[in-house]
């Protein structure tokens, strides 16, 4: 969380100049902050439990997750980007990219991923801190 914190942050900085950098870091932010929520091969995810419950967050992080899903980390046709193969050559070389165009995060919901993102961190490691407390006690308790 504090990870996409730190790009929105970023973002909301670079104002409305849009290039490759603040590309990359919207895409950041939004998979940095669904990736605790996303199930991965040998790492667990968080409980649904998890997510923000507070009904403006929660609409904000399933809007998120979607997003991720469907534009940031997928280049399907439902990710809502649009682009062109391009073949060149040049030299006697001749090589292949693909350019895609993709929406861009709207702006003005950029504070309210970085009060979501700081929120979510705070609780985690309020957890975090709160586990490790109690297992510093059990070891304290058992015998050696």
């Amino acid at each position: 969380c504090r990870q996409a914190a730190a790009a929105a942050r970023a973002l909301l900085d670079r104002g409305d100049n849009i290039d490759y950098l603040y590309k990359a870091l919207e895409t950041a932010m939004v998979v940095c902050y669904v990736r605790p929520f996303t199930r991965a091969d040998g790492i667990g995810t968080l409980p649904r439990t998890d997510a923000p419950r507070d009904s403006e967050q929660a609409r904000l992080h399933k809007d998120l997750c979607v997003r991720r899903r469907q534009v940031y980390a997928h280049t399907d046709a439902q990710s809502g980007r649009s682009g062109d193969a391009i073949v060149g050559e040049s030299g006697g070389i001749s090589g292949r990219a693909i350019s895609t165009h993709a929406f861009t995060y709207p702006r003005d919901q950029l504070q309210a991923v970085v009060d979501l993102c700081e929120q979510q961190a705070a609780k985690f490691e309020q957890e975090a801190f709160a586990i490790q407390s109690e297992m510093n006690e059990r070891n304290r308790d058992s015998p050696s």
